[in-house]
């Protein structure tokens, strides 16, 4: 299936509906692909497209639709979307379907955001009730709460890039041990990829493009035997901002040395 895309940045949304000028690309996908890679994939093309510095599938509103088949947008959000998308691009000779992809507005993705950890608050504290005339406990908890609120936008940005990574790097060459491969540029050698060589390239990418991105490898430890001209060593500078990701305590996230 080809997918033509639209993608609206924040910026294009702040204006009036008709002057708004989406950035087009497109992605070719088989039908039969799970919900979850096509998720994958669509972050992928946001990512190249908009370069955000945290990706996450609901910062996003997706729609989609079938030139005479489909032409009012549908949403664009669960598996059941999708097999629904699925079901009307199959049906032209010509086997397309549009999809629009419109960035949230910040003071949306904000109220999202707290929304999500009010209810987080109400599960975790039901039987908090009465007056609090401690201001300064009520600062301590709003510092902690932003930095949950810090610590899961990373944990999920990591989940998001370990997704990309996954989707990427995924091999079906028959007679590989494993189900992703980096594959060598230069002798198309295969090599095998666990899920903590994609947690730690992710972590690297997080630091920035400098470092690591969806083809850029790092130069770290765990991957000195990619024979790329690593530095045989973790670079001191990615060292250090692993190991500020590291410090923080969020449940999901993973450690590295």
């Amino acid at each position: 299936v080809t997918f033509y895309l639209a993608i609206f940045s924040e910026v294009e949304m702040k204006k009036p509906e008709k002057q708004c000028k989406p950035s087009n690309t497109f992605l070719q996908m088989k039908s039969d692909r799970e919900w979850d890679t096509a998720k994958a994939q669509l972050l992928e093309k946001i990512s190249q497209v908009l370069h955000p510095k945290l990706i996450n599938f609901d910062d996003y509103i997706f729609s989609w639709s079938v030139p005479c088949y489909q032409s009012s947008q549908m949403q664009l959000h669960t598996n059941n979307n999708y097999k629904f998308l699925i079901t009307h691009a199959l049906k032209p000779k010509e086997v397309t379907a549009n999809i629009r992809i419109e960035m949230k507005l910040t003071k949306a993705r904000v109220k999202q955001n707290n929304e999500s950890d009010a209810e987080n608050d109400a599960s975790d504290n039901p039987s908090d009730s009465g007056d609090s005339s401690d201001t300064s406990g009520d600062r301590q908890h709003a510092t902690k709460k932003t930095k949950i609120m810090k610590e899961t936008l990373l944990n999920r940005d990591a989940d998001e890039k370990i997704k990309l990574l996954q989707s990427r790097w995924e091999c079906s060459k028959g007679g590989c041990s494993t189900s992703h491969c980096f594959i060598h540029p230069e002798n198309s050698k295969h090599i095998p990829l666990s899920h903590n060589h994609f947690a730690i390239w992710a972590t690297a990418w997080q630091c920035g493009p400098q470092f690591a991105d969806l083809e850029k490898l790092l130069n770290h430890a765990k991957f000195n035997n990619f024979c790329l001209g690593q530095l045989g060593e973790t670079s001191p500078l990615l060292q250090q901002c692993i190991n500020e990701r590291n410090q923080q305590p969020g449940p999901s996230a993973p450690v590295f040395n």
